[in-house]
């Protein structure tokens, strides 16, 4: 027997269900973002790219939530769900079965698994929020702000959670960390599949599908061809877009033109102005809050080193949103929503800047203002589109999330990376003790190892070369010309460099084999340990096969030299990584910048007009109506919505538009 939304305690469970089921979303994002680095290590990524496998987990989240909106008052909010449920679970197999098999030694499935599994479970996150959008807006119509806000406080419910345990388990094997989203996906299951879905304010008020999307109309499908346009281009040229022929760049630029042209041609409409500017707001109000919250752990391991996991950083912020969200009645009666967004992004900036410079125990000071600053954004984002664009029904109350997370995954974490990898080039500048230890390293305050990089040929970067650094090392610790005679051994027979020999001497000179063994020393899985023994057998074997091939000129004095250097210049650079992407958060606050001039511009507009009321559609008429009812803003705090919101319910599965 179902439970009904139409009594009571059908009401708590879908709503609560829907509350779960963004937990869910959470606790996927946090386990991923809090191993990205874990990630980066084991296979070799620079931040650039780290962020590119950071936003495989985000911008499918767009496809799948704007995807559904399409289509969801058609097929149901329940399949959805399904769907949502289903994606989940294939991410926790493919995760844990990517842990076992790089401890095999085979990282290259390992991270396909990982990549497209994320990919697999971003679009089961988007999903999540297509169905509970709409869900809640219609649900609580009268306080559509307040419930949202309420209903959001799921994400940093989930946050505060998870992030907790994998904190407290930071020492076990990742794979149990990223399995951990089962627990919450088969609850939210089993709350939901029992529940019926009411009908979505659009459908019930008779506005047509083509209204609908004429709302979002040309205008937003501009953003969204660009957007899909560049993310095609990456994902075709796994990363190295300047590799990509010219005739697929156009092929992909057809493909958003395409959406652009297929939009205009069936809604025949520009689109609504004021849900555009929502839109294009939004876009940075995501990476301000995702993309920060994504990569704020990884930013903040090395000054917090020493005195708190950075992971509590973002279980800190979570902690003051969720706790102002579930309270958020109150506050929005006091502030109407574009004047708290706009207080929030002041809020934001002041936060972020004080977050790049602060060390210790302050970071927490700073968190505060960071954590105020960003706790109403995304939901009373939605509550401003549900309430002023309420004909643009599920896909104009989703597609902003969609896009804004699109954004995030296109070119937020990309361009949060790209701007750590410019800080550490500064400060490897910087650092005289560094550049004592390695002659040649920088020329007149510049660094001369960098490697220029780029995606989607518009986030433009430099790396340090590390292969280049390893070099100079080398001719440093063996002096140049017994380095010389080295690389001239580890030639073939055609006078190329034998890839695989240097790969050893490298190896040889940074000490692996020791490094190995200290390894294997400290770890306690079995599992684990014989993979690494298994290693240290075949790096020795390596070694002991590579000795003929060097000079009798490379004594074992020099070699010993060679790893002495390369050891203290570990230590420097890693030292370097870890402090000095911080500064990166003090050029993240253009983001909050830009939104708080939008949101002064539509404070002022809507001044103009009189001031801001909620737009209400009346029951089987498509035209606009004004309600200018105390109801507009229930603060109340009761957990049930009017008597006269659960009209019109009826099973998920039977939606009809």
């Amino acid at each position: 027997m179902s439970t009904s939304t139409t009594d009571e305690a059908g009401n708590k469970v879908l709503f609560w269900g829907c509350f779960i089921a963004l937990v869910t979303t959470a606790f996927a994002f946090i386990s991923r973002m809090f191993l990205i680095g874990t990630w980066s290590d084991e296979f070799g990524l620079d931040p650039a790219q780290a962020g590119r496998l950071a936003g495989i987990g985000i911008w499918p989240f767009a496809v799948s939530i704007i995807g559904f909106s399409l289509v969801i008052d058609r097929i149901g909010y329940k399949v959805a769900m399904y769907f949502a449920f289903g994606s989940h679970i294939i991410w926790a197999v493919m995760a844990v079965s990517a842990y076992f098999i790089s401890q095999g030694g085979d990282k290259a499935t390992a991270f396909n698994l990982i990549y497209w599994g994320s990919l697999i479970c971003a679009l089961g996150n988007g999903t999540v929020e297509a169905f509970i959008n709409p869900v809640v807006a219609t649900m609580y119509n009268k306080a559509k702000t307040k419930w949202l806000n309420i209903l959001h406080a799921g994400w940093p419910g989930g946050l505060v959670i998870a992030g907790m345990i994998t904190i407290f388990i930071d020492h076990v094997p990742w794979w149990i960390k990223v399995g951990m989203i089962a627990i919450p996906a088969v609850v939210y299951l089993f709350m939901l599949m029992r529940c019926e879905f009411p009908v979505n304010e659009r459908v019930a008020s008779g506005v047509s599908y083509r209204d609908m999307l004429g709302e979002f109309g040309v205008l937003g499908a501009v953003v969204v061809g660009f957007l899909v346009s560049l993310q095609l281009i990456d994902f075709a040229s796994g990363g190295n877009s300047a590799d990509l022929a010219s005739s697929s760049k156009w092929l992909y630029i057809g493909i958003g033109l395409a959406i652009v042209v297929g939009f205009g041609a069936y809604t025949k409409q520009w689109g609504r102005p004021l849900l555009f500017l929502l839109v294009l707001i939004h876009m940075p109000l995501a990476v301000t809050e995702i993309g920060t919250d994504g990569w704020i752990e990884a930013i903040l391991k090395g000054v917090a080193e020493g005195n708190f996991h950075a992971g509590w950083v973002l279980v800190y912020t979570s902690l003051i949103m969720m706790v102002l969200r579930f309270f958020a009645g109150p506050i929005v009666h006091a502030l109407p929503p574009l004047k708290l967004l706009a207080v929030s992004a002041i809020l934001a900036v002041i936060g972020l800047y004080a977050l790049s410079s602060t060390a210790g125990m302050a970071i927490f000071l700073a968190a505060t203002l960071y954590g105020l600053g960003k706790t109403f954004f995304w939901p009373t984002m939605l509550g401003v589109v549900s309430e002023q664009c309420p004909r643009s029904g599920a896909l104009g109350l989703n597609a902003i999330s969609g896009i804004g997370m699109l954004a995030v995954g296109t070119l937020g974490f990309p361009y949060i990376g790209a701007l750590q990898a410019q800080k550490e080039i500064e400060a490897t500048a910087a650092n005289k003790e560094l550049n004592e230890k390695v002659p040649g390293l920088t020329a007149d305050g510049e660094v001369q190892t960098l490697t220029g990089k780029n995606i989607y040929e518009i986030i433009n970067y430099n790396v340090i070369d590390g292969a280049a650094v390893t070099g100079l090392v080398n001719e440093t610790a063996l002096g140049k010309n017994v380095y010389t005679a080295v690389n001239n051994s580890l030639k073939d027979d055609n006078n190329e460099t034998d890839k695989n020999a240097t790969a050893v001497f490298a190896n040889l000179m940074a000490d692996k084999a020791g490094e190995l063994e200290e390894s294997i020393s400290k770890e306690q899985d079995p599992e684990a340990k014989g993979a690494l023994e298994k290693e240290l057998a075949e790096e020795k074997s390596n070694q002991a096969n590579l000795k003929d091939k060097l000079p009798d000129s490379l004594t074992p004095e020099l070699i010993k030299k060679g790893q002495t250097l390369t050891a203290e210049v570990g230590k420097i650079q890693k030292s370097i990584k870890d402090n000095s992407t911080q500064g990166a958060l003090a050029n993240m606050t253009i983001f909050p910048i830009i939104m708080l001039v939008g949101y002064i511009g539509l404070i002022v507009h809507f001044n103009n007009k009189g001031g801001y009321k909620p737009i209400e559609l009346s029951s089987n008429d498509t035209e606009e109506t004004v309600s200018e009812s105390e109801d507009d803003v229930d603060d109340s705090g009761d957990d049930e919505p009017d008597d006269d919101s659960d009209e019109d319910s009826s099973d998920g599965d039977e939606d009809k538009s």
